[in-house]
């Protein structure tokens, strides 16, 4: 018949109460348990008296113990747990008779390794992790080869020897802040030859009578069983809210790091885009120099054929006004031929497609798990919004490039911006296309919290914090005169409005907020405030620049 493995056996014996399966487990596991107490304190009978106390604890909790429990690991746990309360409550005034005695006894050949790391050992291992420390104890305490330690631990004999070899590492780690330094070999070859003792004779019959009868039991093996009891119950309830507290911790770390992430992506796209714009910027410089190189060369044939013709001044002031002409024709022309140019380019499109795809799931991610679309109507959804997005920069482009007349554009967008509502309205239906709608609205609002809450290093908004700012900037957004995105440029003063409307609703927006906002929150969304509102006029000059103000 096979040996019944630990588990089995306590099973047998929470079911049946057999004396024989508590017997065996108790031959199987007495030497560890009892080197374990007497590393603790030094003494043989209180030892014996520990070791009794285990074994009791073994058998009131052979019912609760799980099918994975690893019984070497956790009769160790128990040994030093048990130990140290032993330590605590009967031998404290007599430690040093108890520390001579341990000396004396300790066998005379034992390495010098083994007399640095005894006293240390088991609350070195103890602050392991589960796994590491039942590692520890099958290998070097009990003695099993690799292919049984991974048999006991559910994995294979090499993830076995890389977790002993790691555990052996952190012990090392951990005898390194005691100022003892040991090699991996050393440690481990002082461990495995000295951490077992064998019991005495007859303890193993006294401690299963002791646990299954309570019977020969003392008084003081009774209340240190208690006593460790309530210390194991009151490690499980320090353990409980530590795990809670982690899951807290975790959760709050998550929703910070999606927000950066959420940032950081927003910064990238920014960051490229700058990168995008001033390549350019230097093209268009230098097509620009080309094509002055180009008219004043213009201008010399000129003035040559006006002194090869008699007409020097005439023809002079001629070449000089073509020259001019010339170069005031270049500027809007260049750089539409360069975007026109990327956008004729299948690789350079589908980057940008890309690109404008990326920002709208960002944008939009939370709509769309609002109305709950399924994976085939989400990427219906962004397909028809980067369609768009994509067109709009083709008929940018043309307008740029002189291609097509700005009046005629903005016709045609208009016309894309129809077909864009009639095909979100045909995918999402009415109810779906309104909470469109007012999703879009809150956009702006949303992303500039989102902004600020990112800058937020120290400080952060509470949930009701971010919930009433919000809705102020979203109350606030509506104040403001809204700019036609499909206009393929702004006037003046239609900039200037926008930028004055949209600074006195910066101030508004801040004189609410300081109601519930902290100090340092509010410094911080001023200055956001501020930054983001000098983006805003750079933006709207470099348009400007490129497309010219609206006529």
């Amino acid at each position: 018949m096979p040996e019944m493995n630990d588990i089995d056996l306590l099973r047998q014996y929470a079911s049946s109460k057999s004396e024989e399966a508590f017997s065996a487990l108790v031959s199987r596991h007495i030497n560890l348990v009892y080197s374990a107490a007497m590393r603790y304190v030094g003494n043989q009978s209180q030892a014996e008296e520990i070791t009794q106390a285990v074994f009791i604890i073994l058998a009131k909790k052979a019912a609760s113990l799980s099918s994975g429990t690893i019984l070497s690991g956790w009769l160790f746990k128990t040994a030093r747990l048990t130990a140290a309360n032993y330590l605590r409550t009967e031998i404290r005034r007599s430690r040093r008779e108890q520390e001579a005695y341990m000396q004396s006894n300790l066998h005379e050949t034992e390495s010098e390794a083994w007399k640095q790391i005894a006293p240390l050992l088991d609350d070195a291992i103890a602050e392991l992790g589960e796994t590491d420390r039942n590692a520890l104890v099958l290998r070097f305490v009990e003695g099993k080869d690799l292919k049984q330690v991974g048999a006991a631990l559910g994995t294979t004999e090499e993830a076995a020897k890389k977790r002993v070899s790691r555990a052996v590492d952190k012990l090392r780690g951990l005898f390194s802040r005691k100022d003892i330094t040991l090699s991996a070999a050393a440690l481990s070859a002082a461990i495995a030859a000295h951490s077992i003792q064998a019991a005495p004779a007859g303890l193993v019959a006294s401690v299963t009578t002791g646990a299954i009868t309570g019977t020969a039991v003392t008084t003081t093996t009774l209340s240190l069983v208690k006593g460790t009891l309530k210390l194991m119950a009151w490690t499980k309830v320090k353990i409980a809210a530590g795990v809670a507290v982690t899951a807290m911790m975790a959760y709050q770390w998550h929703e910070n790091y999606t927000q950066k992430q959420e940032l950081h992506t927003v910064q990238e796209q920014l960051h490229q885009r700058e990168q995008e714009l001033k390549t350019q910027k230097d093209t268009l410089a230098i097509l620009q120099a080309e094509r002055s190189e180009m008219a004043e060369k213009m201008h010399a044939a000129q003035v040559e054929k006006a002194k090869l013709i008699g007409g020097k001044k005439a023809a002079v002031a001629a070449a000089t006004a073509a020259a001019k002409a010339s170069l005031a024709s270049g500027s809007n022309g260049s750089f539409g031929g360069m975007l026109s140019k990327m956008m004729s380019d299948p690789g350079m499109k589908e980057f940008m497609k890309q690109q404008s795809l990326s920002a709208l799931r960002i944008q939009y991610g939370q709509l769309v798990k609002q109305l709950n679309l399924s994976p085939e109507e989400t990427d219906k959804f962004y397909q028809i919004l980067g369609d768009n997005a994509l067109t709009g920069i083709e008929r940018t482009s043309a307008v740029m490039k002189g291609d097509v007349d700005r009046t005629v554009a903005k016709q045609e967008i208009d016309e894309d911006q129809k077909q864009l509502k009639e095909k979100i309205k045909g995918l999402l239906g009415e109810d779906g296309f309104k909470q469109y709608e007012d999703y879009k609205e809150s956009v702006p609002a949303q992303t500039s919290l989102n902004l600020y809450k990112g800058q937020l290093t120290e400080n952060s908004l509470s949930d009701e914090q971010s919930a009433r700012l919000l809705d102020i900037m979203k109350r606030e957004g509506k104040q403001v005169t809204k700019l036609d995105n499909t206009s393929l440029s702004l006037s003046g003063g239609a900039m200037d409005t926008y930028l004055k409307q949209q600074s006195e609703s910066n101030q508004r927006i801040f004189q609410q907020s300081a109601d519930f906002l902290k100090p340092e929150q509010l410094a911080a969304l001023g200055k956001f405030q501020t930054n983001m509102l000098n983006m805003t006029k750079a933006a709207m000059s470099m348009s400007k620049q490129f497309m010219g103000d609206a006529k």
